[in-house]
C-alpha cells in the first residue's frame, strides 16, 4: 500500500485540508467536524460526500454538508480526480468506476472504520460506483438526486414537461438538452444555460455554484461524451449489503424521480430508506434543508 501524503494545508476553524495519496495521484479532501486537530479521525463516524458537476469541485456543496460535523458526524468533502485541487491524472482514468475505487482508497488510506458514503448528482452516480463495486464495505449509502442509469428519452421528456407547463419556448429547450448530453460544445453550453437551465429545477442560478468552483470544462466534456450514458447500476443494486438512504424529488428533468423509484425497487428491502419530495427541484436539500437534515443524520447514527 502507498504511502499516505499527509500536506497540510493552513486550517480555517474546525476544518482542514489535506492531500491524500490514492496510488497514482493525490486527492484533495476537505475535512469538517474530525475530533482529531487537523487530521482525519478514523474511529469516527464519516460521511464522504461525493460533489456533481462533473468538473467542478467539492465547494458546491460544501455549505450544506459541512454541518453534520454539529451532529458529531466526521464529513470529507474530495474533489474527484480530474476536478478541483486533485491531481488530474491520466484522463482515460475520469472514469465513475475510477472514482468509486478512489472513495475506496480514501478509507483504506485514512483508517476509516464507519463509513457513510453519499453525493448528489454525478456524485450520486460515484457512490452508486463506489456500492456496486464494495457491496459489502460501507456503514450506509446516501443517494441525492441521482439516477442508476441514463435516458436521453426520459431527459428530454422532462424537459418537454417542465417547459410546456411554464409555458416556454418547448422546441428550443428539447433541441438543448439534446446537444448538451450528446455534444457539448461552448456554444452548446451557453444554449443550455439560456433555454434549459431556468426549468432544470435549481433552487438558484447554477452560476453562483461554478463561480465559486475550480471548474475543468474538459472534464465535463469527457464525461458526457464517454460516461454519462454508459453506465447501468441498477442490475447492480440488489447486491448491496448495507442500508441505502435514496433522497428524491420530481422537480428535475435529468433527476427524474421515476427513476429514483427505480433504483428503490432494485435495493433490498430490508435495507432501503426511501424518501420522496415532490413539488421540489433538484438539489432538494436547498429546499427542505431541516427534514433533508434530520433524515440523514438520523440515518447515520442509526447505522454508526
Amino acid at each position: 500500500m502507498s504511502e499516505m501524503k499527509n500536506q497540510s494545508i493552513q486550517p480555517k476553524s474546525s476544518a482542514f485540508s489535506q492531500k491524500i495519496n490514492v496510488g497514482d495521484i493525490d486527492l484533495f479532501i476537505k475535512v469538517h467536524g474530525s475530533n482529531l486537530e487537523n487530521r482525519v479521525d478514523p474511529e469516527q463516524a464519516t460521511l464522504i460526500f461525493n460533489h456533481g458537476g462533473p468538473g467542478m469541485d467539492h465547494t458546491m456543496h460544501e455549505a450544506y454538508w459541512c454541518q453534520f460535523a454539529k451532529a458529531g458526524i466526521q464529513v470529507i468533502l474530495p474533489d474527484l480526480r480530474g476536478t478541483g485541487q486533485s491531481e488530474y491524472g491520466d484522463k482515460e482514468k475520469w472514469t465513475l468506476k475510477q472514482w468509486g475505487q478512489d472513495v475506496h482508497s480514501l478509507k483504506e488510506m485514512l483508517g476509516i472504520k464507519t463509513l457513510f458514503v453519499g453525493g448528489m448528482s454525478a456524485g450520486g452516480y460515484v457512490s452508486y460506483s463506489y456500492a456496486a463495486q464494495y457491496p459489502n464495505e460501507a456503514a450506509g449509502i446516501i443517494i441525492c438526486n441521482a439516477e442508476p442509469y441514463n435516458s436521453l428519452a426520459r431527459i428530454l421528456e422532462g424537459y418537454r414537461r417542465n417547459v410546456a407547463k411554464a409555458g416556454g419556448d418547448v422546441e428550443a429547450a428539447v433541441e438543448g438538452a439534446r446537444q448538451m448530453f450528446t455534444n457539448a460544445t461552448a456554444e452548446s453550453v451557453s444554449h443550455y444555460f439560456k433555454y434549459c437551465i431556468p426549468y432544470a429545477g435549481f433552487p438558484n442560478p447554477p452560476k453562483e455554484h461554478a463561480e465559486k468552483c475550480i471548474q475543468n470544462p474538459e472534464m465535463s466534456n469527457w464525461f458526457y461524451s464517454k460516461e454519462f450514458f454508459g453506465f447501468n447500476f441498477l442490475p447492480e443494486l440488489p447486491k448491496i449489503q448495507c442500508p441505502v438512504l435514496i433522497l428524491a424529488s420530481d422537480g428535475s428533468p435529468v433527476h427524474p424521480v421515476e427513476a429514483s423509484r427505480e433504483a428503490a425497487e432494485a435495493i433490498k428491502p430490508e435495507l432501503l430508506h426511501y424518501h420522496e419530495f415532490l413539488d421540489t427541484g433538484c438539489e432538494l436539500y436547498s429546499f427542505h434543508p431541516e427534514a433533508v437534515y434530520k433524515i440523514a443524520v438520523d440515518f447515520i447514527h442509526q447505522y454508526s
